[in-house]
């Protein structure tokens, strides 16, 4: 048992306060005998004020979020959470912490990102299942991207432009590899009942038999 603490959009003032009530709050776990594990957004100098080095000694877990690589408001369209994404989330934080305490998030969705006639983008989240379901109503051609690790797909319907970088058991195997190539012990995900049938299978870090 233990708790997970996601406090995401902190200010940086808060987090003087914030680490201080993490140190409590695992002393108060250790004490109650529980695992206690923090979220973190894949390190970048813009959100080193969180600590992830100071996190990693007070957490039994620090939780790297893989995803939102591009968010909604985002200004340009691009993939939720690439190969390289993952990558530096493992690296960055391995580089500040015991490697064996981090935890990698991956995303059970994906975003369809659509383009006006007037050039404005936004974009819709789907999960991996309902993505499935619109790339094959929308009969969507895919073109897998080795340097992403997914599947790309983009088509006009009627006066918008429609993109999508697709989240599927390829591109989760491919991430997997990259886990257990690089030593990670624990995978995550967002969120459950988002994936498919049967995708649980692919998240395994044990090594594959040759």
């Amino acid at each position: 048992d233990g708790i997970n603490v996601d406090i995401e959009l902190l200010p940086e003032g808060a987090a003087r306060d914030y680490l201080e009530f993490m140190r409590e709050l695992s002393i108060a776990c250790r004490t109650d005998d529980l695992f206690l594990s923090v979220d973190c957004y894949v390190p970048y100098s813009y959100n080193a004020y969180y600590n992830i080095k100071e996190l990693g000694e007070i957490c039994d877990y620090v939780v790297i979020m893989c995803y939102d690589e591009h968010y909604a408001g985002s200004e340009e369209a691009g993939s939720v959470s690439s190969l390289s994404y993952v990558e530096r989330g493992i690296d960055e934080s391995a580089a500040k912490m015991d490697k064996n305490r981090v935890i990698i998030a991956l995303p059970f969705y994906t975003r369809v990102w659509i383009t006006d006639a007037n050039g404005k983008l936004r974009s819709e989240a789907l999960s991996i299942k309902k993505a499935k379901e619109w790339i094959t109503e929308k009969n969507v051609p895919l073109e897998w991207k080795e340097d992403i690790g997914q599947y790309y797909g983009v088509i006009q319907d009627g006066n918008e432009k429609k993109e999508i970088w697709m989240e599927d058991e390829k591109s989760m195997e491919a991430k997997m590899s990259l886990l257990r190539e690089k030593g990670i012990q624990g995978v995550a995900a967002w969120k459950l009942g988002q994936e498919p049938q049967g995708f649980w299978s692919i998240l395994n870090l044990e090594e594959k038999a040759s």
